[in-house]
Parts: structure tokens; C-alpha cells; sequence
């Protein structure tokens, strides 16, 4: 791992405090160089997620937030703010229903986790996450260096273009100043 690399940051969301202390206590003993936030509603959220869109790497995001918004009730919001944020939706449903809940979700979100959380699933599910987020940052820096390399080719052929209008524009004074 380079110096340069950035903590990937994960954010735990649940209105139960155990179940966020449980989750994190098990990421970090499974995983290096992460930081863990927690937050108890929708609304600390939301507003975190205004003020730092780019911040957040992976969510794992509660469904059920007791009274109020619901996990899917903000998923636009959060997709629409920060559109690279990974979602891992958790869910106290059993998991075929959960399962065609997460499908409603359809590409907002990665995948889904059933309560209880088994330490396997978590660990594998964040995993396969973290590798989609370092794919897609791959194909990013891939996109902006061929975009680089075309801007160049186009500034140069701009340069050539202003140069042959140059030319051409000399070449009409100079038969317009024989006549």
C-alpha cells in the first residue's frame, strides 16, 4: 500500500448505538487503514453528506430508522449528492424479503446485509466493496489521463488550425492589396 493512499472511510448508519459499536469494532479488526463514522438518524446523515459528498467511501445504511425516514427514503438524496458513495443496505428483514427490497433499490445501492450481521458476511461484503470503489477510482484516473491525452491532441491541432487560418487570412489580404 503506497503512503499516498487515502483512508477509505466507512460510515455505519442504525438508530441502535450497539449495533453500530458492533459493526465497527469488527471492521477494524479486520481491515487497515479505514476510519469508521457512525451516525443514528437519517437526518446527521443527510447533512453530513451536504457538507462532505466526496468524503464517505462506503455506507452501510440501516433500512429502519424507528420513527421517521427510512434507509430507502434517502437513497435518491444520498445517490444524487454523493453519486460515488458504495451503499450496503442492512436490514432486520428476513432476507428474501430483503432481498426484494434491496432489488427496489436496483443500482443505487452494492448489495445487502440480513440482521444479525455475521462477522463472515460483513467482512466479505465490505471487501468486494472496497475492490468495486478501487475499480472505479482505477477507471476514473483511466478516463482523466485519456481525457488529458485528447485535450492535448486537440489543443495541437487547434494551435495548427489557428496557424493555417493565419495563413489563409495573409494569402486574401495580400491577393485583395494586388487587385
Amino acid at each position: 500500500m503506497s503512503s499516498d493512499e487515502k483512508k477509505k472511510i466507512i460510515a455505519l448508519t442504525d438508530d441502535d448505538l450497539n449495533i453500530r459499536s458492533s459493526l465497527e469494532r469488527t471492521i477494524l479488526r479486520h481491515f487497515q487503514n479505514i476510519e469508521v463514522m457512525q451516525f443514528g438518524t437519517t437526518t446527521e446523515l443527510k447533512k453530513f453528506i451536504l457538507n462532505n459528498p466526496d468524503t464517505i467511501d462506503l455506507l452501510i445504511l440501516d433500512i429502519h430508522f424507528g420513527i421517521g425516514e427510512t434507509g430507502l427514503d434517502i437513497l435518491p438524496y444520498i445517490k444524487q449528492t454523493a453519486p460515488t458513495i458504495q451503499i450496503i443496505l442492512l436490514t432486520a428483514m428476513e432476507r428474501v424479503y430483503g432481498q426484494s427490497v434491496t432489488n427496489l433499490a436496483g443500482d443505487m445501492i452494492f448489495d445487502f446485509i440480513s440482521k444479525p450481521v455475521t462477522e463472515t458476511e460483513l467482512v466479505i461484503k465490505i471487501k468486494k466493496a472496497l475492490l468495486s470503489i478501487d475499480s472505479i477510482g482505477d477507471k476514473i484516473k483511466n478516463l482523466q489521463s485519456q481525457n488529458t491525452i485528447l485535450s492535448s491532441i486537440l489543443d495541437h491541432d487547434k494551435q495548427a488550425s489557428l496557424g493555417a487560418g493565419r495563413m489563409f487570412e495573409k494569402e486574401i489580404s495580400d491577393r485583395l492589396a494586388k487587385m
